[in-house]
């Protein structure tokens, strides 16, 4: 599939918006995939293989209940822009799921944020990279329970991981291959709420131009 402004546009009003792309997607001049709902839909899927955007290359924003699921199996390219753009942008939202597997970005290589009430998970088994930004950035809100990033490698012009909870539960950060953060961490982890609870980081190799690791918990872990 290939458009000279978006790959796939997917407008969802109603019920669950599903969009699913089992080959390569590319929009020339704006995202790959552009998915996103209304504050009458129930959730957000989007299921694909290999999608390249002359802006991000996927771009899901909810504005509804329910949950968001981004899945990419394949390579993911942002030209100008985020490579995955994931936003429950709800109050009435619930879990934000990110999976994928390589991803390159000229901004940040995964943006992940959840405005709603559930769980908010990245999960990468490839390379991501970023060439202006934060390799990977996952956040919540103050409704948000769980952040959990699982990554292999991942290489930021800024910082390599950027996880930040404002929640009530527990922050987690996988590396299991390279984090370099160019120009400032490599990893930087936050639990901002009092009453969240543990901050864990597990880590193979990290490097920053700043601080190769840093890590604070306002929480109760």
């Amino acid at each position: 599939v290939s458009g000279g402004t978006y790959g796939i546009e997917a407008q969802g009003e109603y019920d669950t918006l599903t969009v699913t792309a089992t080959g390569t997607v590319t929009g020339a001049t704006a995202a790959g995939i552009l998915a996103s709902t209304s504050s009458r839909s129930n959730g957000l899927t989007v299921s694909a293989v290999d999608v390249s955007g002359g802006t991000d290359g996927i771009n899901a924003r909810h504005r509804g209940a329910g949950s968001t699921i981004v899945t990419a199996t394949g390579t993911v390219s942002g030209a100008n822009g985020d490579g995955i753009y994931a936003f429950n942008d709800s109050g009435a939202s619930t879990d934000l799921t990110v999976s994928a597997a390589d991803v390159t970005a000229s901004a940040r290589g995964i943006f992940a944020r959840n405005n709603g009430s559930g769980d908010t998970s990245v999960t990468t088994t490839g390379t991501v990279t970023s060439t202006g930004s934060a390799g990977i950035v996952i956040r919540d809100t103050s409704t948000g329970t769980d952040v959990t990033l699982s990554a292999a490698d991942v290489s930021g012009y800024g910082k390599g991981i950027n996880a930040r909870s404002f929640g009530t539960g527990a922050l987690s950060v996988t590396a299991t291959g390279t984090v370099n953060g160019n120009t400032s961490d490599g990893i930087y982890a936050r639990n901002t709420n009092a009453a969240s609870t543990n901050l864990t980081i597990s880590a193979a190799g990290v490097t920053g131009g700043d601080s190769g690791i840093r890590a604070t918990n306002y929480g109760s872990g």
